[in-house]
C-alpha cells in the first residue's frame, strides 16, 4: 500500500524549479513531483523530508543525491544532472559540463549541456594546457639551466632520493612525478 505524504513546498517557492519527468530504459515514466531545485544555489528540496537534500561526495569530485520518484523507485545520479535537467526543463542532454570546471560547483549558471565527445575535448585540452612535463611543452615549467641544476644537485643530494624529490617538488610547485622524470631522464631528454 502506497503511503499519503503530505508535500511541505519550500519557501520562496518561486525561486525553485521542479524536477522534470522522464522516461527511462525500460519504458517507465519517473516522475520526481516531490522535489525542486533553487534556481540560485542548485540544493535540492525534499517535500517529503521537508529539507534540503545532502549529497554525498563520490570519487572524482562529482555530487551525488538519491531521489524517490513517484512510484517510490530511486534515482541516484549526480546533482549536477537535477540540476541542469531542471533548469532546462527536460532531460534532453548527452553530460552536463561545468563551466569553472569544479564539479561539485552546481549552481545552474555554472552547468551547460555538452556532450561525451566535446567533455573527452576539454579535458584533453585542460591536461595538455596544464602539463608541466616535457621541454617541447609550451607550458614546459623549467629552463634548460634548470633541468641542469635540479641533475646535479640529485646528484650530489646525500640521503634518500624520495626526500629530495619532495622537497624540490614543493619547492617549485610542481608534482613529485615532474622532478622524478627529470631526475630519472624521462623528460628534457635533449638536455645533458
Amino acid at each position: 500500500m502506497k503511503r499519503n505524504i503530505e508535500k511541505v513546498m519550500p519557501n520562496g517557492i518561486e525561486m525553485f524549479w521542479s524536477v522534470p519527468s522522464f522516461v527511462d530504459g525500460e519504458g517507465n515514466e519517473r516522475v520526481f513531483s516531490y522535489y525542486f531545485v533553487h534556481s540560485v544555489t542548485g540544493d535540492i528540496w525534499s517535500c517529503r523530508s521537508n529539507r534540503y537534500l545532502v549529497p554525498s561526495v563520490a570519487t572524482g569530485g562529482y555530487m551525488y543525491v538519491g531521489l524517490l520518484d513517484d512510484s517510490g523507485k530511486q534515482l541516484t545520479t549526480g546533482q549536477h544532472r537535477f540540476v541542469l535537467a531542471s533548469s532546462l526543463g527536460a532531460w534532453e542532454f548527452e553530460e552536463t559540463g561545468h563551466k569553472d570546471r569544479v564539479r561539485y560547483n552546481n549552481k545552474p549558471n555554472n552547468l551547460f549541456p555538452t556532450t561525451r565527445k566535446e567533455q573527452f575535448d576539454n579535458e584533453l585540452r585542460e591536461a595538455a594546457r596544464d602539463s608541466k612535463i616535457g621541454k617541447r611543452s609550451n607550458s614546459a615549467e623549467f629552463s634548460d639551466d634548470e633541468v641542469r641544476g635540479i641533475r646535479n644537485e640529485y646528484k650530489s643530494w646525500v640521503g634518500k632520493s624520495r626526500l629530495y624529490i619532495r622537497e624540490v617538488a614543493a619547492r617549485t610547485g610542481v608534482t613529485e612525478q615532474t622532478i622524478y622524470c627529470i631526475v630519472d631522464g624521462r623528460t628534457y631528454k635533449d638536455i645533458i
